[in-house]
This record gives structure tokens, sequence and C-alpha cells, in this order.
């Protein structure tokens, strides 16, 4: 049995999900959270919950290592970057497990400037990871672009939710428009302006013009007016029952993100029998989704789901190809390999 803090800044959205997986699969290990973020859900495995107290790249480096003298884990498994900054910058009395779901570095948007900081801070500090997980074959290449020698363990994502047969979903809204769903943070990273700009082209397609385009998710007010001039519904955070009715009430999934770890809303939509139409970014490439590279295209796949009910039906097939590749079998090895095994380069 280990001993496990976990640290995260980022606490909605696929991270809590993530998180709140990895607990209960491995409820033989004793688990502590310390977060900052607005999702408190966590698993009923959790052994102690807490908040950070302070702002500032300083106060909450100390806050980790208070937590570390408190704690006394075997692992201290960080999420994302910011978590991965304060946990990383000073040694801890304990082994350090670096999760990034997904690199900042990675971001196509970021001027050359900004990158090149971004992946400089990420090499310097790669050399205080114990372990590195990583969530994608593009992930694995990143790690070890950063380090070589990086002990890098692949950990599939899986839904969060249960899988149900497409048949057997019975959450057909009582207007009965037709829906396009988006989950995830409002934020730059899942560019809901590629999503508004979707839905813009959409309502001028005799095929699609009556659709309701809808976000499950909140984030950055700029970004959220965006979505809503661009005719977008924006559903706010859900959880449990109401993410599955959300998703149950849907008839398209679009993921829009402009890169990723890999997205545990994808798989939860997969689960709940939506056909998915990804966009065309390093981290789906290889994982069986349909792909496009443009709202065009993406609008153009809609019409054609629409019209010709093989292609539709062929999009379901490779929901159910995404979720043959990504079990809780799967996943749960991998966490028993992470938290039992040496340090040891893995690909």
């Amino acid at each position: 049995m280990a001993r496990i803090l976990h640290v995260t800044e980022c606490h909605d959205g696929g991270v809590s999900s993530a998180i709140r997986k990895l607990v209960d699969l491995t409820p033989e290990h004793e688990h502590y959270i310390l977060l900052d973020g607005g999702d408190l859900d966590v698993s009923r495995a959790t052994r102690e919950v807490r908040m950070f107290r302070a702002k500032g790249m300083l106060k909450r480096t100390l806050e980790v290592r208070r937590a570390v003298a408190d704690i006394n884990p075997d692992y201290v498994h960080l999420h994302s970057s910011w978590a991965g900054a304060y946990g990383r910058i000073t040694p801890l009395k304990a082994k350090t497990i670096y999760q990034p779901h997904c690199y900042k570095f990675d971001d196509s948007s970021l001027s050359p400037a900004k990158r090149w900081i971004y992946r400089a801070a990420e090499k310097v500090l790669s050399f205080r990871s114990d372990k590195t997980v990583v969530l994608s074959e593009h992930e694995a290449r990143l790690t070890f672009e950063l380090n070589a020698t990086a002990a890098c363990f692949y950990v599939p994502n899986v839904p969060s939710c249960e899988q149900v047969d497409e048949e057997m979903t019975s959450g057909a809204p009582e207007d009965g428009a037709r829906r396009v769903l988006m989950v995830g943070r409002i934020c730059e990273q899942k560019d809901p302006l590629f999503f508004g700009q979707v839905a813009k082209l959409a309502a001028s397609s005799p095929v699609l013009s009556g659709f309701i385009f809808r976000w499950v998710g909140d984030g950055e007010h700029d970004l959220r007016e965006a979505l809503q001039d661009d005719g977008v519904e924006v559903a706010g955070w859900k959880q449990g029952n109401e993410l599955l009715a959300e998703l149950d009430a849907g008839d398209y999934y679009v993921h829009s993100a402009s890169y990723e770890g890999f997205p545990i809303s994808i798989l939860d939509a997969a689960a709940r029998g939506l056909p998915i139409i990804g966009r065309s970014i390093d981290a789906l490439i290889g994982s069986g989704a349909y792909l496009a590279e443009s709202p065009e295209d993406v609008v153009d796949a809609l019409e054609r789901a629409e019209v010709q009910p093989e292609f539709q039906e062929a999009l379901l097939d490779r929901s159910k190809l995404l979720l043959a590749a990504r079990t809780d079998a799967d996943q749960e090895r991998a966490w028993l390999n992470l938290y039992s095994s040496s340090v040891e380069v893995t690909s």
C-alpha cells in the first residue's frame, strides 16, 4: 500500500474526473488531495482534502512542502503544469509523479517566445520528476524530447460515466431539437471560438439550421460571451446525473480543443452512444476518432451524418473503437504498475 498526495490547481473538468477515477480504481492505496478549483466532488475513497490557502508560486510551493511534512506520502502526484511547478521547484521528501494533462508549450496559438519559455521550464523541471504519466503517444514523444531518460508511464484515460448502447439512451429533449455538444472548460486550450464558428456556419445550413449548439462547462468571461454571441448555449458545469442528462439529450459531440493530453469528455460522449467529430490535433491522431481540420469540415461532417445513415453509423462504430482501446481494466493495471514499480523507463 502506498500513501499518495495529489496536488492540482485545476480541479474541475477533465482533471477532477481523472483524479476521481484514479482514486476509485486504486482504493488499496491511501489518497490525499491538495487542490484549488471549483469542483470539490472527490472520490469517497479519498482520505483527506486540503485547499490551497494562498496565491503565488512561492507560497503554494511552501504549502506543498507543509502538506508533505504532515502527510508523509510515498508519492506526490502533481496534476497539470502549475502543480507540477509547485511540487518540483524544490526537492520533496517523497517521490514525485508528474502528470501534465497536456503540455502548455504544445499550444500553437502561443508566440514562439512563450512556447520556448514554457518548454524550457518543463525541461528543467523534468529532471525532478521520478515518474511522468502520459495519456497518448504524442505526449510521450514530448516527454522524451524534454528528457531522454524520463521514466514515462502511459495510462489511458477512460470514461467517467457508465457505458450504454446508443439504442438505450432515452434523453431526447421535449422540444425535439437536435443538439451538438462540447464539454470542457471555456478557455483558449478548448478553443471555444472554433466551436462558435461551427455554430455560426451551421445556422446558415439547410440541414443544420435548427440545431442547438450547447457548451457544457464554464470558464473565462470573455470567451463565454463570444460563444453566446455565436449562438451557443452555455450550460455551466455539470456533474454526475446532470452531466449524463446533457450527454443523453445530445445528438453529436464535437471536440474543438486546439491541443490536449487525451480528453475524458470524448470518452464520456462515446460511452453515452454519441457520434463524435474531433478536431485533427496531435493527441487525437491515431485514436480512432473521426477528425476534422476546420469548422467547415465539421459542418460538412454533421450534414453528411444527417443525410447519410451509413456515415452516422460509421461514426458510432468509431466511438465503440475508442472505448474498446481504453478500458477500466487497462487503466487499473497501469495505475498499479505506476505506484508499485521501481523507477524505470517505459515507452
